[in-house]
């Protein structure tokens, strides 16, 4: 995680869509998902991945499936559905998932029951193999386990991709590139063998270590956690690594967060400055042209909850929830939920009191006028009108520290009018008159 920045003034904390969950529903037809070019499709149709990284609230890593409950599974994955999801990431640790596999096998139940909920509900799943694993130097039993467990899901309609290895690059320095390279060499034909049907990806840690593997994946996952300022240079960095390496495939941000510890010892961070920073990262998915994005992760966890692979003791895992301690959304899901967003026109990145000029950024699914307000009362003023074409839209928005000061104290408001535009999951949805707020915090 990076460290807080100095100045934490001022938050976007309303962009149109308020707290309360989407009750519409977002159902997948159970055709498989395929890759043309840089986009997924799904019987002829434009596809995006809008997702969460998922653990119940109670049981998260190694004992989701040692504690697999079916009520709570079902009722968290409805409510994922509810908040406008299409997509949950989910991980099988090795440890567990061991053969031979029958269908007695409690892990593999467990695991059936959560793909017949998920399809139920319209979710897809990415499902992420070899967690808690460090074997590379023997692939070929890692090849053999692939196909023992695989073919018993290579035409379940709810998967959406295999995983193969969460942030496998992490695990280069202890076992060396060479050997890692060969692993992949030798379990992916594997894998390939075991389910034609699903796609296949790598969750790499960084968008760096995307394009430092040689792997024949059907498109590219990395994780983000580092500034948002940072996030378009280093994308456009790896987009053209990707283009001298002849790679044209969807590139998905895997994991992206920003936690909510307010007492951290070196990275102190404040609730509200999760709806900024999401924010500023979904203008930079929208820009960057991002096939999906998968929210890292559903739950905030008991600050008293331990469990043996990763909460041990306090650290910021326990606050990267969407949801609270109590299930109540924090700020990101406001960001996640909405269809324009708004950063710094400079440095792309967070609205601050010393911004200039800011940038709405939004997917119109029509031509037409896009016009800006400013409120105050029952006065209102035009700031700026926009001419514009279907497709993806980049409107500079000078504003004055004066009225930027206005804006942030609420004593002032945008509203923006604007053909119908598509949310992150891809959909058009009719948009009239929407608020923009502004709030210090």
């Amino acid at each position: 995680m990076r460290l807080s920045l100095g100045f934490l003034g001022a938050f976007l904390c309303v962009l149109g869509v308020s707290f309360t969950l989407y009750t519409r529903a977002f159902s997948v037809a159970a055709l498989p998902v395929r890759v043309q070019a840089e986009q997924f499709k799904v019987g002829g149709h434009n596809f995006w991945i809008h997702g969460i990284n998922y653990y119940p609230q109670r049981t998260p890593w190694s004992l989701f499936w040692t504690q697999y409950n079916p009520e709570v599974t079902q009722a968290d994955l409805r409510r994922v559905r509810a908040m406008g999801f299409n997509t949950v990431r989910i991980f099988l640790p090795y440890p567990q998932f061991q053969p031979p596999f029958t269908a007695q096998h409690t892990p593999l139940v467990h695991l059936n029951h959560f793909l017949k909920q998920a399809e139920s509900e319209g979710l897809r799943c990415v499902i992420t193999l070899f967690d808690f694993y460090g074997d590379y130097r023997r692939p070929e039993l890692a090849a053999r386990y692939v196909q023992a467990l695989l073919p018993r899901y290579r035409h379940h309609p709810a998967i959406l991709a295999w995983d193969l290895k969460n942030e496998l690059d992490r695990d280069a320095p202890g076992v060396g590139a060479e050997t890692l390279q060969q692993w992949l060499n030798t379990v992916i034909p594997a894998l390939r063998k075991a389910d034609e049907t699903h796609l296949l990806t790598v969750g790499w840690s960084t968008p760096e270590a995307a394009v430092s593997w040689q792997t024949a994946v059907d498109y590219d996952t990395f994780h983000y956690y580092g500034r948002p300022t940072d996030f378009s240079p280093r994308l456009e960095a790896l987009r053209a690594q990707r283009a001298l390496q002849g790679y044209i495939r969807p590139l998905v941000m895997g994991e992206f967060g920003y936690h909510t510890w307010a007492e951290a010892p070196q990275d102190p961070h404040l609730l509200p400055h999760q709806y900024n920073d999401v924010n500023a990262l979904m203008a930079g998915r929208l820009s960057q042209g991002l096939a999906g994005s998968l929210f890292w992760n559903l739950y905030d966890y008991a600050p008293t909850l331990r469990e043996p692979w990763v909460l041990q003791a306090p650290s910021f895992q326990y606050y990267m929830g969407l949801l609270d301690l109590q299930g109540q959304p924090k700020p990101a899901l406001q960001a996640l939920q909405q269809r324009a967003f708004l950063r710094d026109a400079y440095t792309l990145g967070e609205i601050t009191l010393q911004s200039k000029a800011l940038e709405m950024v939004l997917w119109a699914e029509a031509g037409g006028e896009v016009i800006l307000e400013q409120v105050s009362g029952s006065h209102r003023q035009e700031v700026r009108r926009w001419s514009i074409e279907p497709g993806l839209q980049r409107l500079a928005v000078p504003v004055e520290s004066a009225v930027l000061a206005e804006l942030i104290a609420l004593r002032q408001r945008y509203e923006v009018t604007s053909p119908a535009l598509r949310n992150l999951a891809g959909q058009g949805m009719a948009l009239r008159r929407e608020p923009l707020t502004l709030r210090l915090r």
